[in-house]
């Protein structure tokens, strides 16, 4: 499952087999994220300020999605550890729960209190599919333009637009991403994926995380040993 939706941000969420998946909609870079703090565009306004997010990539977060796809509503919650433990949870529009938990060593899938757990796929780590760092940075540079300053949720943030006109070859598929980044620390905040009228909203908050992996929970066999 990858995170990064909407061009290198905003994915779209699907119902399959009954436990909500994630699909991507672009191609997960396999760079390794650069050790530099932030990336800079340079500005042509002298009271514009550039475009350099701090690089999240370790930090434990909670993300709160919602928006809309295929014209059904949906919230979740995606919580990482900051140490390759994630836990993705979600209620269907009938009222049943989902869970997700990832390890770098294994995948949890529930349903209804009813947990089955599946062997590593041997992908990238799972953090590196929900955080942004500095390749995904790089890219966003390419189209970043300066929309101004708003309220977020971190308080006060400048947003900077990133276009995607050809998504995996597909002109039809044109994507526009606000990215909302905190004037106190400079990290993401906010991120407003827009796609053929629907709207995709994440909400960042950067705080310690937890995870308790959940217990009585039914193993699969790894057929691929």
């Amino acid at each position: 499952m990858s995170y990064k939706f909407l061009g290198p941000l905003i994915g779209v969420l699907v119902f399959v087999g009954g436990f909500v998946a994630i699909t991507s909609l672009s191609d997960d870079s396999e760079t390794e994220p650069s050790s530099s703090s932030s990336s800079e565009v340079a500005s042509t306004d002298a009271n514009e300020p550039t475009f350099a997010p701090v690089n999240t990539f370790d930090e434990s977060f909670v993300a709160t999605i919602s928006g809309t796809t295929e014209g059904q509503s949906f919230s979740a919650i995606l919580e990482s550890d900051g140490n390759g433990v994630t836990k993705f949870s979600s209620t269907d529009e009938n009222g049943s729960s989902f869970e997700f938990y990832n390890t770098p060593d294994s995948t949890i899938n529930c349903s209804e209190g009813q947990c089955v757990k599946l062997p590593s796929s041997g992908e990238a780590s799972n953090t590196e599919e929900y955080t942004f760092n500095q390749s995904d940075f790089d890219k966003f540079k390419e189209t970043a333009e300066y929309e101004g300053e708003e309220d977020c949720p971190a308080g006060k943030c400048d947003v900077w637009l990133v276009a995607d006109d050809d998504v995996a070859g597909n002109p039809s598929q044109s994507l526009e991403t606000k990215i909302y980044i905190s004037k106190k620390d400079q990290r993401i905040s906010q991120v407003v994926g827009m796609q053929n009228g629907e709207v995709t909203t994440i909400v960042y908050e950067f705080k310690d995380v937890t995870i308790t992996l959940p217990e009585n929970v039914q193993e699969l066999p790894n057929f691929n040993s």
